[in-house]
């Protein structure tokens, strides 16, 4: 995978942003406002685990993008008919809460990146849980990035599923 030349790492966010001294703008108020105001909260309390990309050449707590995710369950009904099969009322999941990359990287593979980071670390957890695939919750503006990667649109929402084993299919190809 190649990444435009911004070299980056992700690991779990390891300390508390704040807008002072770590400005982070991605041009979504709300996905600013989650990281500034809730992702330590959400990742200490275990509600969600946010993970942060930083670049390693400088300051490590300049932002480039993050990304939130937590345990889930969608109801059998909101799925594809095609993938109703064999699948319990309550399909577990992986979500993807929050994706957002800093508008100054924008183009740049940073988002790419993340959500191959938790496609990755989706396919670890099933390895010890059960797992149906990835849920993820679409801002308008991304509409077109979940399906660019292969996400299905559930019916009548901004709401999108991966099946495991599309993203392990996935993997095995890189």
């Amino acid at each position: 995978m190649s990444f435009a030349n911004e070299k980056i790492i992700i690991k779990q966010l390891d300390f508390r942003p704040k807008s002072k001294n770590h400005p982070f703008d991605c041009g979504n108020s709300d996905l600013n406002e989650y990281l500034l105001r809730y992702a330590w909260s959400n990742h200490n309390k275990g509600y969600a685990k946010v993970y942060i990309a930083v670049n390693p050449t400088k300051a490590s707590r300049n932002i480039l993008g993050y990304y939130a995710i937590s345990a889930a369950a969608l109801n059998i009904d909101a799925l594809p008919e095609s993938l109703r099969k064999g699948q319990p009322k309550q399909v577990p999941c992986v979500k993807i809460g929050r994706l957002a990359n800093a508008i100054a990287v924008r183009g740049k593979g940073i988002g790419r990146k993340l959500l191959f980071h938790a496609l990755y670390q989706t396919v670890e957890i099933s390895k010890m849980v059960g797992v149906s695939g990835v849920t993820a919750d679409a801002k308008i503006e991304s509409i077109g990035f979940y399906e660019k990667y292969g996400f299905l649109r559930l019916e009548d929402s901004n709401s999108f599923f991966l099946p495991i084993e599309t993203i392990k299919q996935g993997f095995e190809k890189s």
